[in-house]
């Protein structure tokens, strides 16, 4: 009897683990489940369309499409159960320059109790509207008489919504005009007008094609209208270097002092003035002049161009000035401990070195940002012993591959990654006024002894001399086959010297100064001299 009573237990217990076993079962198979969700295309052109949601599911209620970021009537709450659900989502059109990237969420409900499962998410990505491209853009004259006349200017584009042309200098009726360019020809008939002065007069004319994102694209041409009378030309021929005195002068604001070139504009910074002015290079005209106390300038001393950007050393304002260099539009203004007195600039790779002309103790005397965030890279203290250099009075600063030169009682070279001083260029040299790099090769001045010395950049070793400079120098540029120096007190003139036998090429004078240090920079732009006549208020240019 014990023993059936054992039996009869032992059989109740089975069958109970039976029936729990068989009701879990029956609970997880009522779960909703959600696979294969797919969506096609991946991909859509800037136009936008149509794509298509899909998935399969079981035991569902409810599925429910969404998309981030949020398009009308994609949202979508579709009763399902099982089988596969499908979705027909419009995207829109992409306008912007950038690729539009949509993630795409599906979410299964059961029944209630049974809760919710997500699928993995899916991406659509939109790509941008197409850039504009000009693939030519020409002029039916190029070149005009005097008496000016009609020509035609005719731009072949693509993916364009719109064009416009300008001309600089402004001719009445062409400034900034839209063309049609539907067809994808952009076609103005422009007036010239006649010129009566004794100069040519290089009209510059810039066709400007914008895109369905906004994108733009450019091109210039250039049509020139003769002088009236014709320019005459003299050859002389002699044995001493012609002297050349310039009548061709722009005005700027008060005391230029520094040069810099961005695309076909050549900018002047004025110091007592406290402004920019932007000057194109071929027409010679003013494009932009800036002096807004916004942008901070006080004392501008020297230029850069980063490739984008123009970079301005405030003297006295102790900061840097960043300008677009294609609208004029202030970026930012860096200031700091580490900038004191920024009187040169360099540009290395992606950031932009600041000489600080009053090198104080424990303050920075070279200062290093990058030129696309403005933050400081490196931060250079001046230092008294045992470092191997002392920089008393610096004066210039120059790039050179991964290095930077600075010109003070010597040539000093520094690594531009790490800020590691390497070393001091050996010859001689006792002040160094500046220093000039091109095609392998730095130029020294020897301060008040009117020496120019050459020297190797990659060995440092020195190559030869240039001595019995007239005057005392102050400023020079190499171009690598010539080299043209500043010459002060009395003589406030440019010597060309050519760099392989040192001997003077030409001697291009600026009369009619106050004093001696009329002229305070120089820059050669191809076969042109811009010289900054600092007490005269003007800037020079001379054809070399």
């Amino acid at each position: 009897m014990l023993r059936l009573i054992r039996n009869l237990t032992l059989a109740l217990v089975l069958m109970s683990s039976v029936i729990i076993v068989s009701t879990a079962a029956a609970v997880t198979s009522n779960k909703p489940s959600v696979s294969n969700f797919k969506v096609t295309p991946l991909t859509l052109n800037y136009s936008g369309g149509s794509i298509t949601l899909s998935a399969t599911v079981k035991n569902a209620t409810r599925c429910i499409f969404t998309t981030t970021p949020a398009v009308a009537g994609v949202y979508k709450n579709i009763a399902c159960s099982s089988g596969k659900v499908t979705y027909i989502a419009k995207l829109p059109e992409n306008s912007t320059t950038k690729n539009t990237i949509y993630t795409f969420k599906l979410i299964v409900t059961g029944k209630k109790g049974d809760g919710n499962v997500t699928a993995p998410l899916k991406t659509v990505t939109v790509v941008s509207g197409p850039n504009p491209v000009i693939t030519s853009f020409t002029t039916s004259n190029s070149e005009l008489s005097s008496s000016g006349g009609i020509i035609s200017l005719t731009g072949v584009v693509i993916n364009e919504t719109s064009c416009r042309i300008s001309a600089n200098p402004a001719i009445q009726g062409t400034s900034s005009n839209p063309v049609s360019c539907s067809s994808g020809s952009a076609i103005a008939s422009v007036a010239m007008p006649p010129n009566a002065t004794a100069l040519n007069i290089n009209y510059s004319f810039t066709l400007t094609v914008t895109g369905i994102s906004g994108a733009t694209a450019t091109k210039i041409l250039e049509v020139t209208v003769d002088s009236n009378p014709p320019a005459t030309t003299t050859t002389t021929t002699t044995t001493t270097p012609p002297s050349t005195t310039s009548g061709n002068k722009v005005g700027v604001p008060a005391e230029p002092d520094a040069f810099v070139k961005a695309g076909n504009d050549i900018w002047v910074a004025s110091c007592s003035g406290n402004s920019v002015t932007e000057i194109n290079e071929n027409t010679k005209q003013i494009v932009n002049e800036i002096n807004n106390y916004v942008y901070g300038l006080n004392c501008p001393d020297s230029l850069a161009f980063d490739g984008t950007n123009i970079w301005v050393a405030n003297y006295l304002g102790n900061s840097l000035t960043e300008i677009n260099a294609s609208t004029g539009g202030l970026i930012r203004v860096l200031t700091g401990s580490t900038i004191l007195n920024p009187k040169a600039l360099a540009i290395n790779g992606a950031n932009i070195w600041s000489l600080n002309g009053n090198p104080n103790l424990n303050k920075a005397v070279l200062s290093e940002f990058n030129t696309s965030s403005g933050t400081p890279v490196n931060t250079l203290i001046d230092k008294l012993s045992g470092n191997g250099w002392t920089l008393v009075s610096p004066t210039c600063i120059v790039s050179v591959g991964n290095d930077i030169w600075v010109a003070d009682s010597g040539a000093f070279e520094f690594n531009s990654s790490t800020g590691a001083f390497l070393r001091t260029l050996k010859g001689g040299q006792t002040e160094t006024s500046c220093i000039t790099y091109s095609s392998g090769y730095l130029w020294v001045s020897n301060g008040d002894n009117k020496t120019l010395l050459e020297y190797n950049a990659s060995t440092g070793s020195y190559v030869k001399e240039i001595v019995n400079v007239p005057f005392v120098i102050s400023n020079l540029i190499s171009t690598g086959p010539d080299l043209f120096v500043i010459s002060e007190n009395p003589g406030d003139s440019v010597r060309e010297y050519s760099t392989a036998s040192g001997t003077v090429l030409k001697v291009i004078d600026r009369s009619g100064l106050v004093n001696g240090k009329g002229i305070k920079a120089i820059f050669v732009d191809g076969t042109t001299l811009w010289a900054a006549n600092y007490t005269a208020n003007t800037v020079s240019y001379f054809k070399i």
